[in-house]
């Protein structure tokens, strides 16, 4: 090696810079909210997600959803209230809150029904088929009032593998 080589820089060498810390698991997930949108694909998911600790069962549930090919937004809703307790995803176009509020609708209507056909058992999912999307909603069975929802992109999305999903957030879920 040469001399020239081994030179210093002239200016002192800098420590690359670090990405702000997000100071709690949710706000991490309301930074990655943003990063969502209808077209997001797998492969374009910001790989600091990996990195957000998880402590909490609802966010653990949440970053289990958002792994579905064609994932567009997640949350757990409480029909009682008609708020999400917790999403992630979602864009300008797709207020996965807003969602969560209409389609609560959904799952009383549905208790509704099985209550006046006089129906045993109770609701596993119910799935919304939309021109491009699906929605899928799952009642918990240790709390029928708390649901999972979940929107995918029609196209890219296995309908069986996120429903299979679904029901492992559900287990994780020990509300």
């Amino acid at each position: 090696m040469s001399d020239e080589e081994l030179a210093l820089p002239d200016e002192p060498l800098r420590a690359p810079r670090a990405e702000p810390t997000p100071r709690s698991p949710g706000e991490a997930l309301q930074n990655l909210n943003a990063s969502f949108s209808p077209n997001h694909a797998r492969s374009s998911q910001p790989t600091h997600i990996k990195d957000v600790p998880m402590s909490n069962p609802i966010e653990n549930a949440l970053k289990e959803l958002s792994t579905i090919d064609g994932f567009i937004a997640g949350a757990v809703g409480n029909s009682a209230s008609g708020m999400a307790m917790g999403s992630i995803g979602g864009s300008d176009k797709f207020n996965i809150e807003v969602a969560v509020a209409a389609n609560t609708e959904v799952v009383k209507s549905k208790n509704r029904a099985m209550k006046a056909l006089k129906l045993e058992g109770t609701i596993e999912d119910i799935l919304i088929t939309l021109t491009d999307q699906y929605h899928l909603i799952r009642p918990l069975q240790s709390h029928p009032e708390v649901f999972l929802y979940l929107a995918v992109d029609r196209e890219r999305a296995n309908l069986g593998m996120a429903r299979f999903t679904l029901a492992n957030a559900e287990g994780s879920l020990n509300l």
